[in-house]
Protein backbone atom coordinates (compact mmCIF):
# COMPACT_ATOMS: atom_id res chain seq x y z
CA UNK A 1 0.00 0.00 0.00
CA UNK A 2 2.46 2.35 1.04
CA UNK A 3 4.68 1.73 -2.82
CA UNK A 4 1.42 2.76 -4.08
CA UNK A 5 0.51 5.76 -2.36
CA UNK A 6 4.04 6.52 -2.90
CA UNK A 7 3.80 6.09 -6.36
CA UNK A 8 0.83 8.32 -6.74
CA UNK A 9 2.60 10.93 -4.14
CA UNK A 10 5.44 10.51 -6.52
CA UNK A 11 3.95 11.28 -10.00
CA UNK A 12 1.80 14.36 -8.91
CA UNK A 13 4.96 15.76 -7.71
CA UNK A 14 6.78 15.16 -11.16
CA UNK A 15 3.49 16.86 -12.77
CA UNK A 16 3.71 20.13 -10.91
CA UNK A 17 7.63 20.91 -11.54
CA UNK A 18 8.40 19.28 -15.18
CA UNK A 19 10.63 21.04 -17.45
CA UNK A 20 11.81 20.13 -20.34
CA UNK A 21 15.33 19.46 -21.23
CA UNK A 22 17.67 18.86 -24.03
CA UNK A 23 19.27 15.62 -24.86
CA UNK A 24 22.63 16.88 -24.00
CA UNK A 25 21.94 17.49 -20.45
CA UNK A 26 20.76 14.35 -19.33
CA UNK A 27 23.65 12.41 -17.85
CA UNK A 28 25.39 9.55 -19.40
CA UNK A 29 24.10 7.11 -16.37
CA UNK A 30 20.24 8.14 -17.22
CA UNK A 31 20.73 7.84 -21.53
CA UNK A 32 22.52 4.36 -21.09
CA UNK A 33 19.48 3.21 -18.75
CA UNK A 34 17.24 4.46 -20.86
CA UNK A 35 18.72 3.10 -24.02
CA UNK A 36 19.32 -0.42 -22.49
CA UNK A 37 15.80 -1.10 -20.83
CA UNK A 38 14.04 0.84 -24.13
CA UNK A 39 16.42 0.35 -27.24
CA UNK A 40 13.55 0.75 -29.89
CA UNK A 41 12.13 3.60 -28.52
CA UNK A 42 11.10 6.30 -30.82
CA UNK A 43 9.35 10.02 -30.06
CA UNK A 44 11.43 10.24 -27.35
CA UNK A 45 10.96 13.36 -24.79
CA UNK A 46 12.86 14.39 -21.85
CA UNK A 47 11.36 16.24 -19.00
CA UNK A 48 13.18 16.69 -15.22
CA UNK A 49 11.59 16.50 -12.15
CA UNK A 50 13.47 17.69 -9.30
CA UNK A 51 16.81 15.16 -9.69
CA UNK A 52 14.56 12.45 -11.53
CA UNK A 53 14.25 12.66 -15.42
CA UNK A 54 11.01 11.11 -17.57
CA UNK A 55 10.81 9.84 -20.95
CA UNK A 56 7.87 9.65 -23.05
CA UNK A 57 8.38 7.86 -25.62
CA UNK A 58 6.60 5.44 -28.58
CA UNK A 59 7.26 1.91 -28.90
CA UNK A 60 5.23 0.27 -31.58
CA UNK A 61 3.12 3.22 -31.30
CA UNK A 62 1.96 3.31 -27.81
CA UNK A 63 2.68 5.23 -25.55
CA UNK A 64 5.40 4.58 -22.56
CA UNK A 65 6.56 6.74 -19.64
CA UNK A 66 9.64 5.54 -18.31
CA UNK A 67 11.16 7.60 -14.66
CA UNK A 68 14.52 7.30 -13.90
CA UNK A 69 16.90 8.70 -11.07
CA UNK A 70 19.77 10.35 -11.21
CA UNK A 71 22.16 7.82 -10.62
CA UNK A 72 20.63 5.74 -13.72
CA UNK A 73 17.73 3.27 -11.60
CA UNK A 74 14.43 2.65 -13.50
CA UNK A 75 12.32 3.68 -10.88
CA UNK A 76 9.64 2.68 -12.83
CA UNK A 77 7.79 2.70 -16.19
CA UNK A 78 3.95 2.53 -17.56
CA UNK A 79 2.39 2.24 -20.79
CA UNK A 80 -0.77 2.57 -22.23
CA UNK A 81 -3.05 -1.05 -23.17
CA UNK A 82 -6.42 -2.27 -24.04
CA UNK A 83 -9.24 -2.50 -21.33
CA UNK A 84 -9.46 -5.86 -23.39
CA UNK A 85 -5.42 -6.25 -22.11
CA UNK A 86 -6.37 -6.15 -18.43
CA UNK A 87 -6.38 -9.58 -16.10
CA UNK A 88 -9.73 -11.68 -15.85
CA UNK A 89 -9.38 -10.35 -12.09
CA UNK A 90 -9.03 -6.96 -12.43
CA UNK A 91 -11.90 -6.54 -15.21
CA UNK A 92 -14.09 -8.68 -12.49
CA UNK A 93 -13.36 -6.62 -9.41
CA UNK A 94 -14.50 -3.97 -11.81
CA UNK A 95 -17.27 -5.27 -13.11
CA UNK A 96 -18.35 -6.12 -9.36
CA UNK A 97 -17.06 -3.21 -7.02
CA UNK A 98 -17.18 -0.44 -10.18
CA UNK A 99 -20.39 -1.16 -11.86
CA UNK A 100 -22.16 2.23 -12.80
CA UNK A 101 -18.35 2.89 -14.41
CA UNK A 102 -16.96 2.28 -17.77
CA UNK A 103 -13.33 1.71 -18.41
CA UNK A 104 -12.14 5.17 -20.00
CA UNK A 105 -7.78 4.15 -19.65
CA UNK A 106 -6.01 1.63 -18.79
CA UNK A 107 -1.95 1.52 -18.42
CA UNK A 108 0.41 -0.91 -17.28
CA UNK A 109 2.65 0.43 -14.58
CA UNK A 110 6.06 -1.57 -13.47
CA UNK A 111 7.84 -1.12 -10.78
CA UNK A 112 10.24 -2.98 -8.45
CA UNK A 113 8.91 -5.94 -10.29
CA UNK A 114 6.01 -5.39 -9.40
CA UNK A 115 2.98 -4.82 -12.02
CA UNK A 116 -0.32 -2.78 -11.63
CA UNK A 117 -3.08 -1.70 -13.50
CA UNK A 118 -3.87 1.62 -13.13
CA UNK A 119 -7.49 2.35 -14.84
CA UNK A 120 -9.50 5.20 -15.29
CA UNK A 121 -13.06 5.19 -14.88
CA UNK A 122 -16.45 6.95 -15.97
CA UNK A 123 -19.72 7.54 -15.15
CA UNK A 124 -22.48 10.56 -15.54
CA UNK A 125 -21.95 11.64 -12.20
CA UNK A 126 -17.30 11.57 -11.77
CA UNK A 127 -14.24 10.26 -13.00
CA UNK A 128 -12.40 8.04 -10.72
CA UNK A 129 -9.07 6.91 -11.38
CA UNK A 130 -8.31 3.22 -9.31
CA UNK A 131 -5.34 0.99 -8.77
CA UNK A 132 -5.49 -2.42 -8.79
CA UNK A 133 -2.91 -5.51 -8.61
CA UNK A 134 -2.70 -8.14 -11.54
CA UNK A 135 -5.02 -10.64 -9.11
CA UNK A 136 -7.74 -7.30 -8.67
CA UNK A 137 -7.17 -6.02 -5.12
CA UNK A 138 -7.89 -2.57 -4.91
CA UNK A 139 -4.51 -1.25 -3.95
CA UNK A 140 -5.93 2.13 -3.58
CA UNK A 141 -8.85 3.59 -4.67
CA UNK A 142 -9.52 7.27 -2.92
CA UNK A 143 -8.60 8.90 -5.91
CA UNK A 144 -11.06 10.95 -8.29
CA UNK A 145 -10.72 12.95 -11.39
CA UNK A 146 -12.39 14.58 -13.64
CA UNK A 147 -10.32 16.09 -16.31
Amino acid sequence: MRIIISLFIFSGALMSCAQDINLNDIPSVVLNTFKTNFPDARDVEWEKHGDDYEVEFDHNQIDHNAYIDAMGELILYKYDIRPSELPEAVKNTIQVDFKDYQIDDAELVEKGGEKLYDVELDSNLADRQVVLTQDGQVTENAYSFID
